[in-house]
């Protein structure tokens, strides 16, 4: 522990240099990652969050096909109530999945043991992102959207099955969703706004800290640009849009699939911490 400190105080304060050292390029790169959050990022996720908490709020899963609820406890050996996690963050994408596990779990409708569980397969790219942003912006191909999205889907729901063998399913002391108290749709409705106004906040926070991460990477190792397909690849490992971008910039179109769809499983550091955020107020353990 000791040495994990020691460690992050010369990181910080190396980092704090490097702040000092680059600050126009920090201040070029924190104003154009506020303006991609305010002209992309925000308008595409903010609804998706408002209607994600709704759907929470008015207990909107209860009106499902029971059908689709009862493939969570054979395929994953998870309660029938994580069931939202899944499918609202493959809907919804990254963080939806991650915020959607930690609300289930406070209001004590699933176990930790599941929510740990189902974190490992709930986090997802949404649709939006996958063929929007990767496969029509990028690639310039919806075609080679859809496959990157299937190939995710099944990566997620083939990692969940993995996961099912751990431990079994621990159902004590949870309620019933019919044991929540009902709330009223004004009240479910400003609820969901500041929730959604809060969590585009955070995640925009996330998106400027690593994008001022990845500036200074590249200005303080120019060597790495000598290998541009490893530093595309690491920056996409910190923060997936700008990573991808680089990659089919570098490389050839066959490389550039197999890599970002290699980082689409990953998500990128920033999305691992805009869901850790999320999960602050709970004891879940993410690793």
């Amino acid at each position: 522990m000791t040495v994990f400190r020691g460690f992050a105080a010369v990181f910080i304060c190396i980092f704090l240099a490097s702040l000092l050292f680059f600050s126009s390029t920090v201040a070029h790169t924190v104003s154009e990652s506020l303006s991609l959050c305010a002209t992309s990022v925000i308008p595409s996720l903010f609804p998706f969050l408002v209607v994600t908490k709704l759907f929470l709020n008015l207990k909107l899963a209860d009106t499902l096909p029971n059908f689709l609820k009862k493939v969570m406890k054979p395929l994953f050996s998870v309660s029938e109530n994580s069931f939202p996690s899944l499918i609202l963050g493959l809907i919804s994408g990254y963080p939806i999945g991650a915020t959607v596990c930690s609300e289930l779990y406070k209001d004590k409708l699933i176990s930790k043991k599941d929510a740990e569980r189902t974190l490992a397969f709930c986090n997802n790219a949404g649709p939006a992102f996958i063929l929007s942003t990767i496969g029509a912006g990028m690639f310039s191909s919806l075609k080679i959207g859809v496959i990157l999205l299937l190939i995710h889907i099944c990566s997620a729901i083939i990692t969940g099955a993995l996961f099912r063998f751990f431990s079994p399913i621990d159902s004590k002391n949870l309620r019933k969703r019919q044991d929540t108290p009902n709330v009223s749709f004004s009240f479910a409705f400003t609820d969901a706004i500041y929730g959604a106004t809060i969590s585009s906040l955070i995640i925009s926070a996330y998106i400027v800290f690593f994008s001022v991460f990845t500036s200074i990477l590249n200005h303080a190792f120019p060597a790495l640009s000598k290998v541009p397909v490893l530093r595309a690849f690491l920056f996409g490992v910190l923060e997936i849009t700008s990573g991808s971008y680089e990659i089919l910039q570098s490389t050839d179109p066959k490389t550039s699939f197999i890599l970002i769809s290699a980082l689409l499983g990953w998500g990128g550091l920033c999305v691992h911490f805009q869901a850790l955020s999320f999960l602050r107020s709970t004891d879940l353990k993410t690793a």
